[in-house]
């Protein structure tokens, strides 16, 4: 229905999602409360009277939850009850959606559901027995439940599983390229294998030979790195700009990529360093190459 505040006109009116509770929903779900107060059951006038939530708020033009107390409002085209509590806003949705605004009325008679709170040991005897307090209490209707945390989980479903698959080729990526590095380093230690064994004959340390291989290596990190970053970036800002509740890309992730990187490349250039190094020079000099 299209809400607005007694005293403005028509053209600021907005679509809100309006919710039938009772006495104890807020309390039940301990939905925090920002100002005024909730429905109580001994204030016959609370019948009349919603709780909103902060977006309502929001989009009702008050500048505080203190000022939308004792406030009335047009809703349902001919009803103007009085706003008597505010309470903060609650994901009804995956963080790809933002906050609704919620208006809230209280009712004796559900018209929908019945909350129950559930021990974790609960099993299907329990449930059995509810079957069947169900049918004592509402012959001949149909008794369907679901739990409330699997109905929410399922909104994050793709979520969850985009993580899972994003991981899983993540990890593939760096497999394959670590791979590559590795067949590369092995490649120019082979290369230069007499070079080695005549530096190392000669008095060269692990160290002159790890800065012998490291150094071929230090152009293509600077490179791919220089490429990495604005692509990690852009796609990063891309793929949470579908998201109304994100982070911002902070320095610091993608220069873990990079400190990553370099790992993993100082790693496989040690490793084909002390291979080429505990090489005999005898057995690699004697080699045709």
């Amino acid at each position: 229905g299209y809400v607005r505040r007694v005293d403005d006109s028509e053209e600021p009116a907005n679509t809100y999602y309006f919710s039938q509770v009772d006495y104890d929903f807020m309390s039940y779900f301990q939905i925090d409360l920002v100002a005024g107060r909730t429905f109580d059951i001994d204030n016959p006038s609370d019948a009349n009277a919603v709780v909103i939530n902060q977006e309502s708020l929001h989009l009702l033009g008050f500048k505080s939850a203190e000022e939308a107390i004792g406030e009335k409002i047009i809703y349902r085209m001919n009803r103007t009850p009085e706003i008597i509590g505010v309470v903060e806003n609650f994901h009804q949705f995956s963080p790809q959606r933002d906050f609704q605004p919620i208006i809230f009325e209280v009712r004796n008679d559900p018209k929908a559901y019945f909350y129950l709170k559930i021990d974790d040991k609960m099993d299907q005897s329990n449930i059995g027995q509810l079957r069947k307090l169900w049918a004592d209490i509402f012959p001949g209707n149909a008794f369907n439940y679901f739990y409330l945390d699997d109905f929410y989980a399922h909104q994050y479903a793709n979520d969850n599983q985009y993580m899972k698959a994003f991981t899983l080729f993540s990890a593939l990526a760096v497999f394959v390229a670590s791979m590559g590095l590795i067949g590369l380093a092995y490649y120019l230690a082979a290369q230069r294998i007499k070079e080695i064994s005549i530096r190392k004959t000669l008095g060269a340390e692990l160290f002159d030979i790890f800065y012998l291989l490291g150094k071929g290596f230090a152009g293509i990190t600077v490179v791919a790195s220089l490429v990495s970053l604005p692509v990690i970036y852009l796609i990063g800002n891309s793929w949470l700009r579908t998201y109304a509740f994100r982070i911002n890309i902070s320095w610091w992730i993608p220069a873990v990529a990079i400190l990553v990187l370099i790992c993993i490349t100082v790693g496989i250039i040690i490793s084909q360093t002390i291979r080429s190094y505990r090489t005999s020079p005898v057995i690699s000099l004697s080699k045709n190459q």
